[in-house]
């Protein structure tokens, strides 16, 4: 898929000045010349026109250069890493499976290998949403499950780095950071030992975790435990982390290459009344108290029930950020709407309301829905 997609000349550019690479013009102006700092005698060309096979032939050649910058090992894998930078800076986050290696079968649950990326892809959305107030959306495309050796299956999912700038160049982007600190949430979310709900529930909270993120991990109905539970005998070791990025993090402090590997091999479904009484107290401890009519109400659906309404997390009211968001329900919809918000609370999509939304000191907040649409979504990676 990306093999046909043109890396752009700035693109190329904006890599080797990362690296540290020198710059200079060609005599007949057509070409820009990349000089090794550590090596004169070390240096590659990309020519100005990029519908030549010229170009081409260099924009090949030149992937392997930034490997040989970057001290990659020259295959298949790298090079295909590398590609996908050169058409957006992106992140992976990993997710692995291990299998039981007595069992002669070396292949994995399809049901686990399917739940483990898409659920830890929403609990991070929803981190993502949650840390910048569902101002913006976390560019996500899934790649395709990677056999990477006898037993063992990673599956990446590539997230794209939308604000890219100078400051990259010294400092972590907001990616990097983003990612860092979920997968320090979760690790801590995972050891919490359940022993009383009132317990948990103040672990929870102390660490900022939201009940959304806790039912995709723990959840008695299709979480990760879930599954992971009903494959207990098939499944030795399952992972989730990511990685630095080669280019964006080339300058960075050692400390700020390093992503937690999150154990998940022990983790069980949690009792309902745990989550139940968790989401309770999110509630009671939202003291703030509003009423408003005919606004826009930027919400991501939290959960939908079987009397036909729906639960939300608001995120602002006619673009007021809230301090915390907090939740609030729907009245009765019909059939063809809630299909819409179940669709977006598969996709954690955002969406914009439009109604009245009256919400009491310590209780949820109810919204009277006139229109609503989905928010407009930032473009995925490729």
């Amino acid at each position: 898929m990306i093999d046909n997609l043109i890396i752009p000349v700035k693109r190329f550019a904006d890599v080797f000045l990362r690296l540290g690479w020198k710059q200079s013009k060609s005599k007949s102006n057509k070409y820009d010349v990349w000089t090794s700092p550590l090596d004169k005698n070390i240096w590659t060309i990309v020519p100005n026109d990029i519908n030549s096979e010229e170009y081409k032939y260099y924009a090949n050649k030149n992937i392997k250069v930034i490997l040989y910058a970057l001290d990659m090992a020259e295959n298949d894998i790298n090079i295909y890493d590398i590609r996908s930078q050169l058409i957006n800076y992106n992140y992976k986050l990993l997710n692995k499976i291990v299998t039981n290696k007595n069992l002669d079968n070396d292949s994995i649950p399809y049901e686990l290998a399917n739940v483990l990326p898409s659920k830890n892809v929403a609990a991070l959305r929803s981190y993502y949403n949650y840390k910048n107030k569902g101002k913006k959306d976390l560019p996500i495309s899934n790649f395709e499950m990677n056999h990477t050796q006898q037993g063992s299956f990673i599956i990446p999912v590539s997230i794209r780095v939308e604000d890219d700038n100078e400051k990259f160049k010294i400092i972590p982007s907001d990616t990097n950071i983003i990612l860092r600190e979920y997968l320090d949430i979760i690790d801590e979310l995972v050891k919490i030992e359940p022993r009383t709900k009132e317990e948990y529930a103040s672990k929870v909270m102390e660490y900022n975790i939201d009940s959304r993120i806790v039912k995709d991990f723990v959840d008695q109905n299709g979480s990760i435990a879930k599954y992971k539970e009903n494959y207990k005998d098939k499944v030795k070791d399952m992972t989730i982390t990511s990685k630095s990025n080669p280019i964006l993090d080339y300058n960075l402090k050692p400390q700020d290459k390093i992503f937690k590997v999150v154990d998940l091999s022990y983790i069980k479904p949690l009792s309902e009344e745990f989550i139940e009484y968790l989401e309770e107290k999110e509630i009671k401890a939202d003291s703030a108290y509003l009423s408003s009519e005919d606004a826009n109400i930027d919400v991501s659906v939290d959960s939908l029930d079987q009397n036909g309404t729906a639960k939300f997390s608001v995120f602002s009211i006619n673009g007021e950020t809230m301090k915390r968001p907090f939740k609030a329900f729907t009245l009765k919809q019909t059939k063809s709407i809630l299909n819409t918000f179940a669709d977006a609370f598969k996709s954690r999509d955002l969406i914009v309301i439009n109604g009245d939304i009256e919400k009491p000191r310590g209780k949820s907040g109810t919204i009277y829905i006139t229109s609503f649409k989905l928010k407009k979504k930032d473009p995925e990676l490729f």
